[in-house]
């Protein structure tokens, strides 16, 4: 009586964990090129490094682009037991704006010779898009702006005596 309550109880268990999606790297691909196609409507590729690494649950992940804008490289990865796809594809939404706040806070400094900005976003799960302001997207996002500034080099007549 004892065996078969406890039978019932773990068999009870096992259905309260989440099954999993895929179970390899071509499913692990399948499905996430699906939900990133549903969240943003657009397809994407795989045109980077695809990997599973060997831990249960199963992570798929790979550098992904939109098919009609290769130049808008992402991160994507997905856990095998569901949940939202996480990539840093949003970084696109609002990058000329971004950039170019840092960019223009640059330009009029005399002693720089250049002003390198990039965007620097974590992968996530929220979907974000145009309807998001900027001001919004900014502050909540985590998105920041990654600066490298060359100075220029001191003339010896520019030097404090």
């Amino acid at each position: 009586m004892a065996v078969g309550l406890l039978s019932l109880i773990l068999s009870g268990c096992a259905s309260l964990l989440p099954k999993p999606v895929f179970t390899d790297s071509a499913g692990g691909q399948a499905y996430l090129l699906q939900t990133l196609q549903g969240k943003y409507g657009m397809a994407f590729e795989v045109v980077g490094p695809a990997k599973v690494p060997g831990s249960d649950p199963l992570w798929f992940s790979a550098t992904v682009v939109p098919v009609d804008q290769p130049d808008q490289t992402a991160q994507a990865a997905v856990k095998s037991a569901g949940g939202g796809v996480r990539d840093d594809f949003a970084q696109y939404l609002y990058k000329d704006q971004i950039e170019g706040m840092s960019k223009a806070a640059c330009a009029p400094l005399p002693y720089l010779t250049s002003c390198d900005v990039s965007i620097d976003f974590q992968m996530t799960v929220t979907k974000w898009d145009s309807s998001t302001p900027l001001d919004t997207f900014v502050k909540t996002s985590g998105v920041r702006n990654m600066i490298k500034v060359t100075l220029k080099q001191a003339d010896s007549d520019d030097l404090p005596r």
